[in-house]
């Protein structure tokens, strides 16, 4: 009885192998939708937006407000996601960058759930509300493209804790009464169902028209 002889793969077989290995795992993870990501809401941030014309963010992150026309972006963010986004980048190294004619979407779901907002004024508004005064019920949210759509504070709380396609969540906040001073600044608070309280003050903003 003959002996069988191996025959050792050559040198291009074994590429050959490598290189069908690493296509399957390309197609793997190229193929496969990312799951959603759990956030955890801990920092606050509030900048004014112009809020003067037919549309909202025309202008972002602006110092001077018509004093009929004051607009906040309310952002909650979980910081912690850069610890994600470089595990998700050693992913994304791991598969194809060719386009496709539906991209998926990284989504993010927060884990604490907010359920109060509250607004105070750092300056006098006018002869009735005062430095410190708490201005939550003359706050209206907008859906962030017309100022003329507004949203209630449940509806505002909602999309916060909806699932965001960013690593934290934004909302549009218009105050709907006319400022009767040259300065206008705000503290905002957010309270999440955890107990944990976030907080924030804006700039400073010089205000027009006053």
């Amino acid at each position: 009885m003959k002996s069988v002889k191996w025959i050792k793969p050559s040198l291009l077989m074994r590429v050959m192998i490598l290189l069908f290995l690493s296509f399957g795992m390309k197609l793997f993870f190229s193929c496969t939708p990312p799951p959603p990501v759990d956030i955890f809401y801990n920092s606050v941030r509030l900048i004014g937006i112009d809020n003067s014309g037919q549309f909202m963010r025309s202008y972002e992150n602006i110092d001077t407000i018509y004093s009929n026309a004051m607009a906040l972006k309310l952002t909650i963010l979980d910081t912690s996601y850069n610890y994600y986004a470089s595990l998700n980048g050693i992913m994304k190294s791991l598969s194809f960058s060719t386009a496709m004619a539906l991209s998926i979407n990284e989504a993010f779901n927060p884990v604490n759930k907010v359920v109060q907002i509250k607004v105070q004024t750092l300056f006098d508004v006018d002869d009735d509300i005062k430095a410190g005064d708490d201005i939550s019920i003359h706050i209206l949210y907008a859906d962030g493209y017309d100022f003329e759509l507004y949203e209630s504070v449940n509806s505002a709380i909602s999309r916060l804790n909806g699932t965001q396609n960013m690593p934290g969540g934004t909302v549009e906040m218009v105050f709907e009464k006319s400022i009767k001073n040259t300065k206008a600044q705000f503290y905002v608070e957010i309270t999440l169902d955890n107990g944990q309280v976030l907080s924030c003050v804006s700039d400073t903003f010089t205000i027009i028209g006053a």
